[in-house]
């Protein structure tokens, strides 16, 4: 078996497991499992992994909310990790450069197992709401917004999984 479609299956293993984990902690919250909730100013979002429903969320026309320490983090503050999850050679390492360039500390780019992604996702811990939501609304202001399901652990405070729909940062 390929190396790629063993992480795959490894990968799929992990989510799956991750929702049984989660759905099992909070069984009154299984019917509000969705792949990309709805933020609001108001919510203080948890993870909701799920391989389907595809929503996009709504965003707020005023500035992000602030995080729990009290205000937007420094970018140099932001541990931010760039995956290319399409077959657009160098896109994520553009990506990587363009944030980096803003003082993101960024980790090396790197391409998803399956590198077919259609729509780009911003993924963020708790603590790196406001963060995910500056960098969603000025590079990525089609992307889904999602809080980081437990498979992706806590490496990065923002993890984003550039998909078809990306056509590159400004």
């Amino acid at each position: 078996m390929a190396t790629s479609t063993m992480r795959a299956i490894i990968l799929v293993l992990a989510v799956v497991l991750g929702a049984v984990v989660v759905g099992k902690a909070f069984p009154d919250a299984s019917a509000a499992f969705s792949a990309h909730p709805v933020i609001k100013p108001s919510q203080t979002p948890t993870p909701h992994p799920s391989a389907s429903n595809h929503k996009k969320p709504t965003h707020p026309a005023s500035t992000p909310p602030r995080s729990p320490g009290g205000g937007t983090p420094s970018p140099g503050s932001v541990k931010v990790l760039v995956e290319n999850g399409t077959h657009k050679s160098g896109l994520a390492a553009q990506t990587t450069q363009t944030l980096a360039g803003a003082g993101y500390n960024m980790q090396p780019p790197r391409d998803t197992a399956t590198q077919s992604e259609t729509t780009t996702t911003v993924y963020f811990l708790a603590k790196a709401q406001a963060a995910a939501q500056a960098i969603q609304t000025k590079y990525f202001p089609s992307a889904h917004l999602v809080p980081a399901p437990t498979a992706l652990g806590t490496a990065n405070d923002v993890i984003i999984i550039l998909g078809a729909d990306f056509t590159g940062t400004a």
